[in-house]
């Protein structure tokens, strides 16, 4: 999160090479696109928002740090940060982070709401709601049939990006402890702070309604809409019907079953009801409103637990 004289001094070069006809800009869209646009399964840009959990790379205390290092038995567990991790070290990364929120607030005067979609903030959401007691939190659950192989297939296309692993599908079983505590505390803690500032939303029905979704945000949470925010849902609904994802990924060949993950979530299924006959999913369509994926069945096979 760059400084406010940083961002200042970079709104003063675009505005001069605006002025010139915006060279540099174009400079600096051709590199985003030759660079970052062959990513297929999380699109990558300058000039479009990514998850938080970057912000604290910069105190190099993120989850994201496993990606450079892919030896996660050797650094800290952040995967599990509100439980695994000690408190003094749990307040300095949020507060590192509450800084370049309230920085970023400054730079931009005038903008009332911060939004942010952190699926790696799962593991903190109890230190997050020490360090901002106020926040709305959309708290979105899947089903866990769609949400291990997606989660997998993500974290393996990470890895194999920036290292070289010798399994396509590395720290299986770490993964697996991954989704479960991603799942659970979430909820656990959501149980115990109940709030109407908290809302548990099923991924189905935001992928199956997306507008009628984001109505019962705003107006649940109070927000205000407006003609603009109109236009900006409507262009996102068309073009999340337009758009192909290259995502995808099969059940089987990650060496899962459908029954052993119905039987490892067995709690989660319990809870929302989530259909168990459902297999794994090779998503084809992506929401442009959302950045989440919906999906398409498939009929992988099913090897042997490995």
């Amino acid at each position: 999160m760059p400084s406010i004289t940083q961002r200042r001094l970079f709104q003063g070069l675009g505005r001069i090479d605006a002025w010139v006809g915006g060279p540099f800009a174009r400079i600096l869209r051709w590199f985003d696109k030759k660079f970052f646009a062959p990513f297929p399964i999380h699109p990558i840009s300058l000039f479009k928002p990514e998850e938080d959990e970057t912000i604290p790379m910069y105190a190099w205390s993120s989850l994201f740090v496993g990606f450079l290092f892919p030896f996660l038995d050797e650094l800290p567990p952040y995967q599990f940060f509100d439980t695994a991790i000690p408190k003094a070290d749990r307040h300095r990364i949020m507060g590192f982070y509450r800084a370049c929120v309230q920085r970023h607030l400054y730079a931009d005067k005038g903008r009332r709401y911060f939004i942010s979609k952190n699926p790696a903030f799962s593991p903190k959401i109890e230190t997050l709601l020490e360090f901002f007691p106020d926040a709305r939190i959309v708290y979105l659950v899947r089903n866990p049939l769609d949400m291990l192989p997606s989660t997998l297939s993500w974290l393996s296309f990470a890895w194999q990006v920036c290292s070289d692993p010798r399994e396509k599908y590395p720290y299986r079983d770490q993964v697996v402890a991954l989704i479960h505590y991603w799942f659970e505390h979430p909820l656990a803690v959501i149980d115990k702070h109940e709030s109407p500032n908290h809302w548990i939303l099923d991924f189905d029905e935001l992928t199956h309604c997306p507008d009628l979704v984001l109505g019962d945000l705003y107006s649940r949470f109070g927000y205000p809409r407006s003609p603009e925010l109109e236009e900006i849902l409507r262009d996102a609904l068309a073009q999340s019907r337009t758009h192909r994802s290259e995502h995808s990924y099969q059940l089987g060949e990650m060496g899962f079953t459908r029954e052993e993950i119905v039987r490892e979530f067995s709690g989660i299924f319990s809870r929302f009801g989530f259909d168990t006959r459902e297999v794994a999913r090779i998503p084809v369509t992506e929401s442009a409103a959302t950045g989440e994926q919906e999906s398409e069945p498939s009929l992988p096979k099913e090897p042997e637990y490995r």
